[in-house]
């Protein structure tokens, strides 16, 4: 079981699909549900062949890329505490070179997590917006019926963005202890 799962983090599967589908499936049901409400149960309970469930998921991710990229744009989203990319990116390879086996899926597993809560976050944010819109102008009724699940949604939302926030800060700490364990190792 747990070669299944190392499998999982090292293809990046599980990444695609927590990071990436999952947000993009929140913001596909979210369009879905400003055009007509019925579409969005329909493929919340369809009943779908394999080629078409394949390219739902397809579009869920280009969408959850997409909410990934909108979140970079807005600056709600930061990936890194670095100054550029660039250097992320070369500090992160140094991280899995000197990385053990142990410490490479730790690495991984904070990038999962950061990236899941921060698109995540961007989806369900314009997921409670498309419902305030839908609920009290396009189908107004009673407030507080309607208005709590729309509070819990902003509510969720939140705790993951701040916990986006809060794992680019563990993983970047993670990956510079990770780096001077490994020069501390090749000095010995």
């Amino acid at each position: 079981m747990q070669g299944f799962f190392d499998a999982i983090y090292s293809k990046f599967i599980l990444r695609d699909l927590f990071s990436k589908i999952v947000p993009g499936a929140i913001f596909l049901c979210t369009a879905l549900l400003l055009f007509d409400g019925n579409l969005s149960c329909i493929l919340l309970h369809g009943d779908f062949s394999p080629a078409v469930w394949a390219i739902l998921y397809g579009i869920a991710w280009i969408l959850g890329l997409a909410l990934q990229s909108l979140g970079e744009v807005l600056g709600l989203l930061k990936f890194h505490i670095y100054g550029t990319d660039q250097k992320y990116r070369s500090r992160r390879i140094r991280a899995h070179r000197l990385a053990t086996e142990r410490e490479s899926h730790e690495l991984e597993r904070y990038l999962v997590i950061k990236e899941t809560t921060g698109i995540s976050s961007i989806a369900l944010f314009l997921f409670a917006a498309v419902r305030f819109v839908s609920l009290y102008y396009v189908h107004p009724g009673p407030f507080w019926p309607t208005a709590i699940p729309s509070i819990l949604v902003v509510l969720t939302a939140s705790l993951l963005y701040w916990m986006h926030r809060h794992m680019v800060k563990v993983e970047c700490e993670f990956m510079e202890n990770v780096i001077e364990a490994g020069a501390t190792k090749s000095d010995e």
